[in-house]
């Protein structure tokens, strides 16, 4: 029986392979990215399931922000469904007419993400690698100064 190719030419059972391999380092990670963390994200055996997008993480796709540009990195870019707003990068004050369906601005300096956290109160996964945090506006506590391109970047108070 002749197997279908999958992305890049690979066969369902090496795609199936790989994600095995990848939950298994996962589960045996102690701390796992820090957005996995905060989701709360649980890894558990089970039968194959289809791969996912990073839509299924509760996002609408209605001017929703993408969770992953603000708090890590979208991998997506421009074709990612979800807004990307720079104006609204460290900002955790909730659009109120996002909330109501009614802010269509092309750019909002508010969020279009139901937060419920306070991740000025999280302190930043980043911060205590060998690099550092190195994004400009990260929404998580900083208890340490950080140099981000040559500029200062003072700890948060």
């Amino acid at each position: 029986m002749k197997q279908t190719p999958y992305h890049h030419g690979d066969t369902l059972p090496a795609v199936r392979s790989r994600g095995r391999r990848l939950l298994s380092h996962l589960r045996e990670s102690p701390v796992g990215p820090e957005e996995n963390r905060l989701l709360g994200l649980k890894f558990i055996a089970s039968s194959p399931l289809p791969l996912k997008t990073h839509t299924s993480i509760t996002m609408t796709n209605h001017g929703d922000d993408c969770y992953f540009f603000y708090y890590s990195t979208c991998t997506k870019g421009d074709s990612c469904p979800f807004r990307h707003c720079e104006a609204a990068m460290g900002n955790e004050t909730v659009c109120n007419l996002w909330q109501e369906g009614r802010c269509f601005r092309t750019i909002c300096k508010f969020r279009h993400m139901e937060i419920t956290k306070n991740r000025k109160e999280i302190p930043c996964y980043w911060e205590n690698q060998p690099a550092g945090c190195q994004k400009p506006h990260c929404a998580f506590l900083h208890e340490k100064g950080r140099y981000i391109d040559g500029v200062f970047v003072p700890p948060d108070k």
